[in-house]
Order: C-alpha cells, then sequence, then structure tokens
C-alpha cells in the first residue's frame, strides 16, 4: 500500500471515530438539557439527585469536548494482524464493539512497554499525528519483523513523534505527552495507589508530566476507590498551576482540585514569601510544638479564687475548679474549640454545686438537687462575670487569631517557644500587627486549625461506623499524630450532592482525598509535607521534584530527610534517567554547576543534542544591565517567533526591566507579562521561584549574581 493510501485509509479511521465522538456529545447534551428541565419540586432528595446528575452530564460533556484535539494518537497490530486504536477516551459502537481504548485501560499498556526485545504479541506500533480532524503524519516502530506482512514491509512510515513533539514551540500551557510516553516514564504513570511514590528526575525528564498522567490513571483504574474523594494536585506557585489546568481535562479528567502551596488554606491565597531565615523556622517541625504550647496557653488557671456576681449572689472560682473541668474537657476531646463545651458544661456545675452547698438539707430528694442545679446553670450561664472568667479561661478560637497574634505579641511568643526556638529564631518571624499573609503561614494556619477543631465534635457519635473506619484508617497508617479519629470520621460525614466533589473539596480544609500529587516537592518544608499528608489520610501520594533544584540546596538533601519523620520507610522512590525537553546545551550548563556542589548527584541524559543555552546578562552598573537585556530580548523576538520567552531575574529589578520595555519601540506592543499567574504570552518576566516548574524556549538570566546575593 502506497503511503497516500496509508495516509488515506487512517484518515477514514479517525474520521469515524471523530462522528462517534459526536453523536456521544449530542446524547449527553441531550440528557444534560432533560435534567436541567426536569422539574422536581421541592423535595430536597430530589432536588440533590437532579444536581447531581446535571453535575456527571456536565463533567462527562467537558471531557469529551477536550478530546477533540488529538482524540486517536497510536495504534498497535498484533502478530495475527487485528489492529487495536489507542486514544484519550474510549469509544465503542451501537453494538458494543470498541473502536478506542482509552490510553489507561490496560489493553493500551503495551503501546508504551512493547519493545523489540519483548514485543508481546505485537507486531508494529504507530503513532498517529493528527491537526485538528487530519491526519497530518504518521511513524512506525517495529516490533517483530519476523510478524510483519511484505506490504507493511515496503510501506512503513516515520520521522520521529516524539522528537517532533519535544521541538515543538512552548506556548504558555503544558501539553500532554500522552501520545508519547516512554517506558520508564509509563512504568512510573502505572504504579499502584497506596503509598507515597516519589519521581526524582532532573530537568527535562517529564517529572510534571508523568505526575498529571499518573493522577489521571489513578481516577481511572481506582474510579471506585476514589471517584468520591477525588484528587488534589499541588503546585508551588499560581503560575504554575496555570502553566498545568489543561492537562488533565485533555485526558478526560475534570473533578482534580489544583492548588498552589499558597492556597491550601482556605480563605488565604498568598504569593508572599517570607525570609528565607523566617521561612527555614516556620517550616521547622519545631513549629508543631510551639504553635501546640500556644494554643495550650489559651487554657489558663487563675492563680488565686475568684468572686464572680451571679444577679443578687455570688459564688467562688477556685483554680480547683478550673483544674478539674479542664481535665474533664481533655478526657472529651483533644481539640481546643471542640473541648470548650464540656468545659463549660463542667465548670458551670461546679460553680452551681458550690451555690448549692448550704442551701439543700440532707432531706431533699436526688431529682430536687438536680433541679435546682438546672437552674442555677441557666443563671449562671447568662451571668456577665461568669461568662467573662469563663472566657479568660477557655477562650474559643480561630487559626488567624492564634498566629497573628504569637507572630505579632512578644508576650505570646516567648512562653510558647522558650526551649525550642533560639531568640534569633523568634525575632526572624516577629513581625508587625497586620502584616499580609506568606506562603510559609499557610501549614502553621493548618496546624492552628487541626489543634483548635471546632465545636461541631459534640455532634460526633463515637460509636458510629465512620469513626470505627477512622480509627483502623488512622491505626493502619500510623497517622494518628496528623489527625484525629474524630476529625477524619467528620470529614467523610460532610459530603453534599449540592456542590461538586471539587468544588466542595476546594472549600474544606478537613476534606481527604483518595490521591495527592505534589510537584517541585524538593522545596517542600517539613511542616508543609506534614499538612499535605493530612490531606490524605490513607498516605496515597505521589510526590515529584528534583533535590539537585532545591531552593536551597544542600549536598545531604534527600527523600528520607524530607519523608521518613513523617512516613517512614513507607515510601519508594522512582528516577528518571532521560531529559526528553531540555537541550544538551543547557544541560551542560546545569551539569557545570551541579558538579561544583554536588558531584555525586546525578545527571540525566540529554535527548535533544542542539538547542540554545540561556542567555546571562551581566555588567558594571545598573543602565548597562538594563540594556543589555532589551538587546537580547529584541534578538530574541526575532528569532522565536513561535515560542516564548523568559526574563528571569530578581524581584527588584523586574519593575525596571518592564519599564525600559514599555520604552522600546520594538518592544512596546509587544505580548508581555510581568509574573503573577500568567504564562500564555509571548515574553513574562520572571522572579527564580515563579519559573519552578515552567519551560520557554528561550531564558534570559539577567544578573544571575541577584539569586546569590538575595536575603
Amino acid at each position: 500500500m502506497s503511503h497516500d493510501a496509508e495516509m488515506r485509509r487512517e484518515q477514514d479511521y479517525i474520521t469515524t471515530l471523530y462522528q462517534h465522538l459526536d453523536m456521544r456529545r449530542e446524547d449527553i447534551t441531550r440528557r444534560l438539557t432533560a435534567v436541567r428541565q426536569n422539574s422536581v419540586g421541592g423535595h430536597h432528595q430530589n432536588r440533590s439527585e437532579r444536581d447531581a446528575f446535571a453535575s456527571h452530564y456536565e463533567d462527562t460533556l467537558l471531557s469529551l469536548r477536550s478530546a477533540e484535539d488529538g482524540l486517536c494518537f497510536g495504534r498497535l497490530d498484533t502478530t495475527d494482524d487485528q489492529a487495536l486504536y489507542i486514544g484519550r477516551i474510549g469509544l465503542v459502537d451501537k453494538h458494543r464493539h470498541q473502536l478506542l481504548l482509552d490510553w489507561r485501560a490496560p489493553a493500551s499498556e503495551p503501546f508504551y512497554r512493547a519493545t523489540a526485545l519483548e514485543p508481546e504479541g505485537f507486531s508494529r506500533r504507530r503513532h498517529i499525528s493528527t491537526r485538528n480532524r487530519t491526519v497530518i503524519n504518521l511513524e512506525d516502530e517495529i516490533l517483530d519483523f519476523s510478524a510483519l506482512n511484505s506490504e507493511k514491509r515496503l510501506h512503513l512510515q516515520g520521522e520521529g513523534a516524539l522528537l517532533a513533539a519535544l521541538s515543538s514551540p512552548r506556548t504558555g500551557q503544558m501539553h500532554d505527552i500522552v501520545a508519547t510516553i516512554q517506558a520508564e516514564q509509563n512504568q512510573i504513570i502505572r504504579r499502584g495507589l497506596s503509598g507515597v511514590v516519589v519521581v526524582q528526575g532532573g530537568p527535562g525528564t517529564g517529572k510534571t508530566a508523568v505526575a498529571l498522567h499518573r493522577g489521571a490513571y489513578l481516577l481511572y483504574q481506582y474510579r471506585r476507590r476514589i471517584a468520591t474523594s477525588g484528587l488534589l494536585l499541588i503546585g508551588p506557585s499560581r503560575a504554575f498551576m496555570r502553566y498545568i489546568e489543561r492537562v488533565l481535562p485533555s485526558l478526560g479528567e475534570t473533578g482534580a482540585v489544583a492548588l498552589s502551596v499558597g492556597q491550601l488554606f482556605p480563605g488565604v491565597d498568598t504569593a508572599l514569601r517570607d525570609t528565607p531565615m523566617a521561612a527555614r523556622v516556620k517550616g521547622d517541625l519545631r513549629m508543631k510544638d510551639v504553635l501546640a504550647r500556644a494554643i495550650r496557653n489559651y487554657q489558663r488557671v487563675p492563680a488565686n479564687a475568684e468572686t464572680l456576681r451571679v444577679g443578687k449572689n455570688t459564688v467562688t472560682l477556685t483554680p480547683f475548679m478550673v483544674k478539674d473541668a479542664a481535665r474533664y474537657a481533655r478526657n472529651k476531646a483533644r481539640e481546643h474549640n471542640a473541648a470548650r463545651l464540656p468545659f463549660v458544661t463542667r465548670l458551670l456545675r461546679l460553680l452551681a454545686e458550690s451555690m448549692l452547698t448550704h442551701k439543700i438539707s440532707w432531706e431533699e430528694s436526688p431529682e430536687t438537687k438536680e433541679a435546682q442545679i438546672a437552674d442555677l446553670v441557666s443563671q449562671l450561664r447568662s451571668a456577665r462575670d461568669v461568662k467573662y472568667a469563663i472566657n479568660m479561661c477557655w477562650l474559643p478560637l480561630t487559626p488567624q487569631g492564634v498566629l497573628e497574634a504569637l507572630l505579632s505579641k512578644p508576650a505570646k511568643l516567648f512562653p510558647a517557644a522558650d526551649g525550642l526556638l533560639s531568640l534569633t529564631e523568634m525575632a526572624a518571624i516577629s513581625r508587625p500587627r497586620g502584616t499580609p499573609w506568606v506562603v510559609e503561614d499557610i501549614p502553621l494556619l493548618d496546624e492552628i486549625a487541626e489543634l483548635i477543631g471546632t465545636t461541631e465534635l459534640q455532634n460526633q457519635d463515637p460509636s458510629t461506623g465512620n469513626h470505627e473506619y477512622a480509627e483502623s484508617v488512622l491505626e493502619m497508617t500510623g497517622m494518628t499524630d496528623f489527625i484525629s479519629s474524630e476529625a477524619l470520621a467528620r470529614r467523610h460525614d460532610t459530603h453534599t450532592a449540592e456542590a461538586t466533589l471539587s468544588e466542595h473539596a476546594a472549600h474544606d480544609r478537613t476534606w481527604v482525598y483518595g490521591h495527592v500529587v505534589v510537584d517541585e516537592a524538593q522545596d517542600l518544608s517539613a511542616m508543609q509535607v506534614r499538612m499535605i499528608l493530612r490531606r490524605t489520610a490513607s498516605n496515597s501520594a505521589t510526590f515529584v521534584g528534583d533535590l539537585a533544584q532545591s531552593a536551597e540546596f544542600a549536598p545531604d538533601n534527600s527523600w528520607e530527610k524530607l519523608l521518613s519523620p513523617h512516613v517512614g520507610n513507607r515510601y519508594s522512590v522512582d528516577h528518571l534517567h532521560v531529559s526528553y525537553r531540555t537541550p544538551a546545551p543547557i544541560m551542560q550548563l546545569a551539569t557545570h554547576f551541579l558538579s561544583q556542589f554536588s558531584p555525586d548527584t546525578p545527571v540525566p541524559i540529554s535527548a535533544r543534542k542542539t538547542g540554545t543555552p540561556p542567555e546571562l546578562i551581566s555588567a558594571a552598573n545598573h543602565e548597562e544591565l538594563l540594556e543589555g537585556a532589551v538587546k537580547v530580548l529584541i534578538q530574541a523576538q526575532e528569532r522565536y517567533d513561535d515560542g516564548t520567552i523568559a526574563v528571569i531575574a530578581d524581584s527588584r529589578r523586574i519593575e525596571q526591566i518592564a519599564e525600559r520595555l514599555a520604552d522600546t519601540p520594538s518592544i512596546a506592543h509587544a505580548d508581555y507579562v510581568i509574573g503573577g499567574s500568567e504564562t500564555n504570552h509571548k515574553i513574562i518576566l520572571l522572579t527564580p521561584s515563579e519559573a519552578k516548574g515552567l519551560e520557554f524556549d528561550c531564558v534570559v538570566v539577567v544578573e544571575p549574581t541577584d539569586f546569590l546575593a538575595a536575603p
């Protein structure tokens, strides 16, 4: 068969697939319309069922629309001349015959795994490239030459699907690699759900793509187990989350929650960073003890007895009463706010019994005594002196209030941190009241919220099935230090049909996800890891990163050092050895610097032998530096018509460079932006931390010595 005939044959099949995709979309659209128009009356359950169906159809429709680009990208030929087509989603005809296999289905795995040494019963692997709905290229890989008939041998196709994908211009949005997943990547993607999987890989090895495809695979393969709990994606910055936001929908998954580390505490959204010294202190596990002590300090015992007015009478509050009530409360609940109710209840009864001591004769019945106590408790509860005294002993708390006071008031910080932090460390994290929240505050707020809890605990029946399930999960995973079984049980009781899973989970700090994927994990602090693992009680997580790219690189950095304090040895590390996206000239530069700091750190092999190293701009004075940067950008604009250009500079220089660009005629009207969450621009100005995990066609680094001198 000629090349043109082969292209036509594949085009005919691809056209058929798109026809079935269109029919599927039309069917789901009709169902969604019918559900929306359905009148269910005022019954709560009926409305919930309608909303659940509507949400399901909306997600399905979004998945079908996202499959439009590159619907089918591969084909496997068996040795008995059968063809299996591989794509983003699965499609069947009206007779339930499989037309297209989902790339995550077990039957599709040989497309990524089979080799000439182990063909697994297949003779050929074909990569199909399309633009819109048109086949534009075919590439064949021979798995078993002896099994190919003579016609196939004469008309093998090929250009290099992987290298063609790697050399395509960056667009400011990450694309999936589902058509070009390599064997070592596929092995990690298809690992099981349980345990913590660490993916270690150098620049360009596809760590992020592997993590996202692994998330999509787990949602497909273990849907029954994690459909009601969902998937959480965590990245280092808003820009990074914007960069990856289209990948999962393009793979057929729409329900994942994607948050940066500065967004993990509902109600706080920050990209601001603390000073390096403050960040180190706040990220240290000692802070959990500091915070626990700070909260315990809100549970006060008065030094002396206090006389409280109750209407026309008085009652004496003694230190013994407060201690007794506190012991009682802590036996009922370990969370501060949750324990407040039993504390108040016990203390009011002790005060009431004290008032009755000299008023009840021995002849009165227990029923009479209890009735009088109940009446006195009611009076005590409304007495101003009593309410003030109780609040002084056990004040209800909020995470923001506790942390704000701790960091801005030495009288709060010193008692909590004495013996745990040095005076220098205390000074590093101290700040004026009203200072905006920073990323490093997020795990502290989360820790406080876990310690103080809510007042809902009294409504949780410890005998419920959810509580028993929570106890077994925590015992099995060894995570009792992270989260209480009562809180875990309560989390599983809170799901409602009125909101989609992703909407509900994103606004619920206590939500427990079926799996968590964390990118750029090498930069996480111990407190951030603790916060993240709290969101997956079964320890089902994927951590992705490169220790050599740590913001505070140290030769003794290791995944064991980062994870073992939290999960012991319950994790595994997989390595990616080939850099598919990073050209050899850039890898050579990275290797040069890495060898000076950590000569034992393995460097990935670059699959792309050609490319342009980053432009390093340095000058004797500020004016020359700006002129040099603008000159290089003008040249880069001409050289990279279809690609993206990044300017990496210290935050103090970003605004100055942007002002100079605005005054440069050849760039003034160009598409450029300063950092933030926008990456889909021709030129983007970023700090090194904002550039984490992103890819560009051209990189201009302005005065790299600034990064070393930064405080």
